[in-house]
C-alpha cells in the first residue's frame, strides 16, 4: 500500500473509480483551456465560488503552445527523414512524389484524434464517507480524501503513461472532485523506405489500446484507497454472446425458437464537450424531475394538513357539541330537580304539612314533624341554604303574607263601614228613645225603660263582636 492509501484502510470497497477515454484532434486544444478556465461553454454546473480551488497537477502553464509545437516539428522532421531515406535509396519519383505532398501530420487518420483525454473521478459519497478514526474524532476527511485521490491519480498516470501526460488539472468547483488529462501518445518507427518517424500512436499504449485493461488496472490500483473496479461490461456481453450462441445451437437441434438474452451495448467514449453536454441534461432533467417530485410531496403534504385540519376541526365542533349536550343535559336535570322540589313543597302545603300562622312574611312556617321520606326530604330542602324549595316556599310565604295583609286591610275597612252604621243607628235608637219616652205614658214607661235596656245589652253585644273601639261606641 503507498502511502497515499494511509488512513482509509477503515472504509470498505463500495464505489468504484470512474476511467474515461475521449479521441482529441490537436485544435481542441483550445477548446479544452477555454473550459478549464471556465472562460466560456456551459457553466451552468460551475460553483464560480470555489473556482479558485482548481489546480494544475502535471504540466507547465505554456502546454498547449509546446505540444503544438512538438507536433509541427515531428511534421517537419518525419519529412525530413523520409526524404532522406528516399534519396538513400534512390528513389527518385517516389522523392518527387513525396515533396509534392508536402508535410503531413504524424498520425493516422482516425474520426477522434490521435490524442487522449482521461477523465479519473469517483463517487461524491466516496469523498463524504469517514473513516472509523474521523468518526470517533469527528473529523471531516473530505479534503484528506481529495488529497488522497489527487496523489494517487498522479501516480497512477505517470506510472503507466510517463512523459505522455502533457497535462493534468483537478477541478473542485463541480460537484465531485475529478482530474482531467491530456496524453499525446508519442511512438518511434524507424523502417528502410521512411527512416526514424515520430508519430502519435495510442494503440502502442497497452491501456489504450484496451479499455478492458485500462479498466481492471486502474481498478486494482485506486484499490489502495477504497475504490474498486467498475461494471465489466466487456466480459458480460461475452457471456451473453456465449449464452445466446449455446442458445442457437440448442435451437437449431432441437427446431424451435432460441431463446435470446439482450446483449448489454458497448460503451462509448465520447469527446469531452459532448459528454458535459450530455451530463447537464442529464442534471438538468434529474433536478427538474426533484422539483417536481417536491412539489409533489409539498402538495401531497399540504392536503395531509387540509385533511388533518378538517378532521381536528370535525372532532373539536363534535366535542363542543357533546359538551354543549352535556350541559343541556346537567341543566335539564338541575330543572327537573328543582322543578321536584318546588312540586313537593306545593303538596306538603296542601296536604298541612307546612302551615302559615299569620301574615307577616318573617313567620316561620310550621312543620308537623315529617310522617314519610318524601316528607323528611321536604323538610330537609326547606333547611339547605340556596335550594330551590327554600326559595319557592319563600316566595309562597311572601305571597301569602301579602295577601293576607290585603284581606286583613279589606276587612278592617268593612268592619270599619259596619262599625260607622252601627253607630248612626245607635244613635237614631237613642235619640227615638228618648222621643218614646216622652210620648209613653207613665204607666207603660217602666216597661219601655226595661225594653231599651235589653236593647242596650244586645247592642254591646253586638259591638263586642264587631270589636269596636271604646271611642267609637258614642259616636
Amino acid at each position: 500500500m503507498s502511502y497515499h492509501a494511509r488512513g482509509l484502510s477503515g472504509v470498505a470497497a463500495r464505489h468504484p473509480i470512474v476511467l474515461r477515454f475521449a479521441e482529441l484532434r490537436p485544435e481542441d486544444l483550445a477548446k479544452f483551456v477555454m473550459h478549464m478556465k471556465r472562460a466560456g461553454g456551459d457553466l451552468s454546473h460551475v460553483d464560480r465560488t470555489r473556482a479558485d480551488q482548481n489546480e494544475r497537477l502535471i504540466g507547465e502553464d505554456d502546454w498547449v503552445e509546446t505540444a503544438l509545437a512538438e507536433i509541427d516539428y515531428m511534421r517537419h522532421a518525419n519529412f525530413t527523414e523520409e526524404l532522406q531515406a528516399l534519396k538513400v535509396r534512390k528513389r527518385r519519383k517516389e522523392m518527387d512524389a513525396r515533396i509534392l505532398q508536402g508535410l503531413v501530420d504524424p498520425w493516422k487518420e482516425s474520426k477522434g484524434g490521435p490524442l487522449r483525454e482521461v477523465i479519473l473521478t469517483a463517487n461524491k459519497d466516496w469523498f463524504a464517507e469517514t473513516t472509523e478514526m474521523g468518526a470517533l474524532f469527528d473529523v471531516d476527511e473530505r479534503a484528506e480524501r481529495e488529497a488522497q485521490f489527487k496523489a494517487h491519480a498522479i501516480d497512477w498516470l505517470q506510472s503507466r503513461f510517463g512523459d505522455a501526460v502533457i497535462h493534468a488539472h483537478a477541478d473542485h468547483d463541480e460537484t465531485t472532485c475529478h482530474i482531467h488529462a491530456i496524453l499525446m501518445p508519442r511512438h518511434e518507427k524507424t523502417s528502410a523506405r521512411r527512416g526514424l518517424q515520430r508519430m502519435l500512436q495510442p494503440s502502442a499504449y497497452p491501456l489504450l489500446k484496451s479499455y478492458e485493461a485500462a479498466q481492471d488496472d486502474v481498478g486494482e490500483f485506486f484499490g489502495e484507497i477504497g475504490l474498486k473496479r467498475g461494471v465489466r461490461g466487456a466480459e458480460a456481453r461475452r457471456v451473453v454472446l456465449e449464452e445466446n450462441e449455446k442458445a442457437r445451437e440448442i435451437a437449431k437441434k432441437t427446431k424451435s425458437d432460441p431463446v435470446l438474452q439482450d446483449v448489454p451495448l458497448m460503451r462509448e467514449h465520447v469527446p469531452t464537450p459532448v459528454w458535459w453536454a450530455h451530463e447537464i441534461q442529464r442534471l438538468k432533467e434529474k433536478s427538474e424531475a426533484l422539483a417536481k417530485g417536491k412539489e409533489a410531496v409539498t402538495k401531497d403534504q399540504q392536503t395531509a394538513r387540509n385533511v388533518l385540519a378538517e378532521a381536528q376541526a370535525e372532532r373539536e365542533k363534535a366535542r363542543q357539541a357533546k359538551v354543549a349536550a352535556k350541559l343541556q343535559e346537567e341543566q335539564a336535570a338541575v330543572r327537573e330537580q328543582e322543578a321536584e322540589e318546588i312540586v313537593a313543597v306545593a303538596e306538603a302545603v296542601s296536604s298541612g304539612q307546612i302551615e302559615f300562622d299569620g301574615a307577616s312574611v318573617a313567620v316561620t312556617p310550621k312543620l308537623r314533624p315529617p310522617e314519610t321520606y318524601a316528607e323528611r326530604k321536604v323538610a330537609e330542602r326547606l333547611k339547605a341554604p340556596g335550594s330551590k324549595a327554600r326559595a319557592f316556599f319563600q316566595s309562597l310565604h311572601k305571597s301569602y303574607g301579602e295577601m293576607r295583609a290585603k284581606a286583613d286591610e279589606k276587612a278592617a275597612k268593612r268592619l270599619a263601614s259596619e262599625a260607622q252604621a252601627v253607630r248612626v243607628a245607635a244613635k237614631t235608637i237613642q235619640q227615638l228613645k228618648s222621643t218614646l219616652l216622652a210620648a209613653v205614658p207613665k204607666g207603660l214607661q217602666t216597661q219601655a225603660i226595661r225594653d231599651f235596656l235589653k236593647a242596650e245589652r244586645a247592642e254591646r253585644k253586638m259591638e263586642k263582636r264587631l270589636k269596636i273601639p271604646e271611642r267609637d261606641r258614642d259616636l
